[in-house]
């Protein structure tokens, strides 16, 4: 945690730290900022500092052009009758037709006009009231506007779910370890929009970019924490998913008393419980949203509830995603890998039966199964599990893979969904068994997997004109044998590894980013079901075309 030492020395020395902090009405502003990032402990110096300045400070001009209190005579307790009055006695004097002598009578006008239309309308008087007590060099039309940027930063899940600022500030307040004071989320809001920035620098310039770089320099030496809301389905995720890179600092929790302390908070669709959610999420902190199913197998509830406003990064096995999590990945070796000929030859001539597949779903969006059927016509295919005659116990697996990499030459991975990138374990586990993986579609699998180590069923104008091919690959090993020709360049990676590199990925970005920047909804985020299910993502017609 960055202290008042810290700030002194980053500034020079007191003297040099008290005249910045007095310039331009920003002692308030550095005790916010203080306050945010020191423990209390060590603050008695900088408030008493702050104390001894603060009958020294003083609004700009620009901002004192906005004190509409005084353009009409009232002050913070007048009513709003009173304040209606004392408008219509000095519209009469101001009113450009009766004072058109005057150069500046249509702005005076129609600075006295806004200030009644503030002080008159209670939520823009509360915002009023907000920004002038904050002492803060923006006019106040423009720290309105900031202000949006804050109210998509914090969400709700209440019967009346956009509630004002003001409000949302002093809900948040019961969150202990976090200031959320106004000022500080207003420049914090400010640093980390490109377009507001342009627009503050012109007035601002020397302490804008002074600021930047205090905030920039303000980060923190804790460990970063990623705080898993549910399970993934029966399994809790933990800190092994972080093994493989151990060199971050960041850990996985689960107890969600370290919700104020995580930076990026995990959801899974298919476990989240609409009335189990936080009721807000800090400004720099990420809710990310966490599938590895297709669009057509998303939680019924939780899905189209929380697709708006509610996420702030996007993780499944979509490589559009902000963070991909692959079922499973090609890389190439380090170096080749010999291919032995003779030991490959004596591994195929063993190979006795066609196809196999294992699958439990009978029924599926993707309509694989009447493929299967077709198929079947022309090849041997045995089936495996709850919709076949062969069994294979989760007891046995590990034999079954024996049996299939010593008795069988192709393997039918068709997923229950034809979808973009949706690729599961199935496929590069296959990879490692030493069969040759049937595919779909060569679209969805070319850029995933190593050349000519698999073949895609769209490549053949029939089920039997595929079947006929695979008789021809089994009579002669010399080409059955280019499937694997690969392996001497690539490996595969199976499953969890795949799901290991995305929470590493996830850490290193929480990492990258300043954690007390304002956190926006990636464009993934911001819709996700229009994202996720999108016209097109999913091929629901496939199989009845490569049928027909």
């Amino acid at each position: 945690m960055v202290c008042f030492s810290k700030i002194l020395s980053f500034c020079g020395n007191s003297e040099k730290a008290r005249s910045i902090m007095q310039w331009r009405g920003f002692i308030r502003l550095f005790d916010s900022l203080i306050a945010s990032f020191c423990p209390a402990d060590r603050l008695h110096k900088i408030v008493l500092l702050i104390n001894n300045s603060s009958n020294e400070m003083a609004l700009s001009q620009n901002a004192a052009n906005d004190d509409y209190y005084n353009i009409l005579g009232c002050d913070a307790s007048s009513t709003m009758e009173q304040i209606v009055a004392e408008f219509r006695v000095r519209a009469k004097k101001l009113h450009p037709d009766k004072d058109s002598k005057s150069p500046n009578a249509n702005e005076d006008f129609a600075r006295l006009s806004r200030a009644k239309e503030v002080l008159t309308d209670p939520q823009l008087r509360k915002s009023y009231d907000l920004w002038r007590n904050a002492g803060f060099n923006i006019r106040f039309d423009d720290w309105l506007q900031k202000t949006n940027a804050l109210r998509s930063s914090i969400h709700w899940f209440h019967e009346s779910p956009k509630l004002s600022i003001e409000s949302s500030l002093q809900y948040a307040n019961k969150f202990s370890g976090d200031i959320f004071n106004p000022v500080v989320l207003t420049v914090i809001s400010v640093v980390s929009d490109s377009n507001a920035r342009d627009c503050w620098r012109s007035e601002q310039s020397s302490l804008y970019f002074r600021l930047v770089k205090i905030i920039e320099s303000i980060r923190t030496s804790e460990e970063v924490k990623i705080l898993m809301w549910t399970s993934f389905f029966t399994e809790t995720i933990s800190q092994k998913y972080l093994s493989t890179c151990p060199e971050l600092k960041c850990s996985i929790v689960n107890d969600r008393k370290d919700f104020n302390n995580s930076r990026a908070v995990v959801f899974h669709d298919r476990d989240v419980i609409l009335k189990d959610l936080p009721t807000v999420r800090k400004y720099n902190q990420h809710f990310v949203f966490f599938l590895m199913e297709s669009p057509y197998h998303t939680s019924v509830e939780a899905y189209p509830y929380l697709s708006t406003n509610f996420y702030t990064k996007t993780m499944t096995y979509r490589r559009d995603s902000d963070i991909q999590i692959p079922f499973g990945y090609v890389q190439k070796r380090k170096s080749p890998q010999p291919f032995d000929l003779d030991s490959w030859y004596q591994l195929a001539k063993g190979k006795t039966k066609m196809i196999a597949w294992w699958v439990s779903n009978c029924r599926t969006p993707s309509k694989r199964e009447e493929y299967v059927a077709e198929l079947r016509r022309y090849i041997q295919v045995d089936i495996y599990g709850n919709c076949g005659n062969f069994t294979c116990p989760r007891s046995m697996i590990k034999k079954c893979e024996e049996d299939l990499r010593r008795d069988y030459r192709f393997y039918f991975v068709f997923e229950n969904s034809i979808c973009l990138d949706f690729v599961t374990e199935k496929f590069f586990d296959r990879l490692n068994d030493d069969v040759v993986p049937i595919v779909p579609s060569r679209k969805l699998y070319e850029n995933l997997a190593p050349p000519n180590s698999f073949i895609a069923a769209d490549d053949f104008p029939t089920p039997r004109a595929l079947a006929e091919y695979l008789h021809l690959l089994s009579n002669s090993l010399d080409d059955y044998l280019k499937y694997f020709e690969w392996k001497k360049e690539y490996e595969s990676i199976g499953f969890p590894y795949g799901m290991y590199r995305a929470f590493c990925t996830l850490c290193q970005s929480l990492l990258n980013e300043n954690p007390h920047y304002l956190v926006q909804p990636t464009p993934s985020a911001a819709n996700v079901s229009a994202w996720y299910s999108k016209p097109g993502v999913c091929l629901d017609d496939f199989i009845h075309q490569l049928l027909n």
